[in-house]
């Protein structure tokens, strides 16, 4: 059988099913058909095996194009993280901004937290990251408890 032979069946199909208020399976039949054309001369076997191969390959994947890291947006949250050292007042205006912020995603609250935390993780969401920036700030208050303590027993 020819694919001219096979258009002409198809078209007579589409039409049929046009008629019927079928439209759905008559735009199939149409894309059939324009995927058949300029086939017209070989036969239906022919151009099945023309067309195998190509539709066991693979179809090309759409890569996502990677977010651009705002590294002055970082550089500046970071240093208000650290200049607020362990004052509860300052780390909170700077903690506030970043968790209130809108523009800042989550490469750069990645970014941020990590060089806050001194860590190289890729957290699982922007609260995971912003709770691991407060964890650390509340560590590093602890700490920092702790050793006025040991200064007071210390006579030396």
């Amino acid at each position: 059988m020819q694919v001219s032979e096979l258009s002409l069946i198809l078209k007579q199909m589409q039409a049929c099913y046009d008629t019927a208020g079928a439209r759905t399976q008559a735009n199939d039949f149409e894309r059939m058909i324009e995927i058949l054309s300029g086939h017209e001369s070989e036969t239906v076997e022919d151009f099945v095996n023309n067309l195998r191969p190509k539709l066991q390959q693979d179809p090309p994947r759409k890569q996502k194009p990677k977010a651009q890291l705002d590294q002055a947006t970082v550089d500046r949250y970071v240093a208000l993280l650290a200049d607020a050292g362990t004052n509860q007042e300052e780390f909170r205006k700077a903690f506030g901004g970043l968790k209130g912020s809108k523009k800042i995603g989550k490469p750069e609250i990645d970014a941020i937290a990590n060089a806050y935390v001194g860590s190289i993780d890729r957290f699982k969401s922007k609260k995971a990251a912003l709770e691991a920036i407060e964890k650390k700030f509340v560590q590093r208050v602890r700490f920092e408890g702790k050793m006025d303590i040991v200064d007071k027993l210390t006579p030396w």
